[in-house]
């Protein structure tokens, strides 16, 4: 795998590998203008949680925390996506496929994203640093006027894909309000298993009184996924060989040709001590040829 994501290599997996959605659109990664729509519909989509939250603590996101998570490759093309967060999102179409009209936000879900139409779906993937960086999954957000049409399982499918195809993953990672027993279920029905319990204090809540009106837990679920080793790894793997392989081959020619210099003009003065053909290129040096060709790659 290489150190980063190629623009063209995420846009396969994600754009033409993934079916499209049951709106017809397929799932994209985030630009940096859809920011203002992702949260309007994060913080919408998060409006069950309000009877366990406070006023002052309502919203799941604000537009800052989200253009923070955003990976635009549009503008960081080699940007490593194994190290960032990034979010993807569906469009909202007018009408399905058949050409049935779809209904259409109003108000503050109304905001347009980067494609210029609201949106229907976003989710974040980041890695979890209390995990070994794990890849997690998170604001898995579905607008209520598109619900039931097996959108949050699609999406979970595509962060899947994600995982497995692009960073070469083998688990990802959600966190769950133990008291919404209702999504837990929902999880476990797609292949997570409940893995431990978390406190809020890395988001920002210290005092669940002040912020809460009932005591909770983020419940820690994790899916074992199989990671797979596509076309596009296989050949760099394949060039980063060669190239290494013709890199030592050529040095240890070129240090035989001097030895052998070397040993002519021994002979010419006299000296018949030796001089050895060692490779001056050590296992060390191959290893960090192979690190920087595979990064170049």
């Amino acid at each position: 795998m290489p150190a980063y994501a190629p623009a063209q290599l995420v846009a396969k997996h994600l754009t033409q590998d993934h079916p499209v959605s049951a709106l017809g659109t397929r799932i994209r990664l985030a630009r940096g203008s859809d920011a203002a729509a992702i949260t309007a519909l994060s913080n919408l989509a998060f409006t069950d949680s309000h009877w366990f939250k406070r006023p002052h603590f309502y919203d799941r996101t604000n537009i800052d925390e989200v253009l923070a998570g955003i990976l635009d490759l549009t503008i960081d093309l080699d940007a490593p996506l194994n190290d960032h967060s990034c979010f993807l999102v569906l469009d909202w179409p007018a009408s399905l496929p058949d050409g049935t009209p779809l209904p259409q936000p109003d108000g503050a879900t109304a905001v347009l994203g980067a494609s210029g139409v609201p949106l229907a779906v976003c989710v974040q993937v980041h890695k979890d640093y209390d995990s070994a960086g794990a890849p997690m999954m998170g604001m898995l957000s579905v607008h209520p006027l598109l619900h039931r049409r097996g959108l949050a399982k699609w999406t979970t499918d595509a962060v899947e894909r994600l995982v497995t195809h692009v960073l070469n993953g083998h688990r990802l990672l959600i966190e769950v309000v133990s008291l919404q027993t209702y999504l837990l279920t929902i999880y476990e029905k797609l292949g997570f298993v409940r893995v431990g319990d978390r406190g809020w204090e890395k988001y920002g809540v210290y005092d669940w009184e002040r912020d809460m009106t009932r005591p909770s837990t983020l419940a820690l679920m994790e899916k074992r996924l199989t990671p797979v080793v596509t076309v596009e790894d296989e050949v760099v793997v394949v060039v980063v060989v060669v190239v290494v392989v013709v890199v030592k081959e050529e040095v240890t020619l070129g240090e035989e040709m001097k030895a052998g210099d070397e040993e002519s003009d021994a002979y010419e003065s006299g000296d018949d001590s030796g001089v050895g053909t060692e490779s001056f290129i050590d296992d060390v040096e191959v290893e960090r040829a192979a690190a920087v060709l595979q990064v170049e790659a």
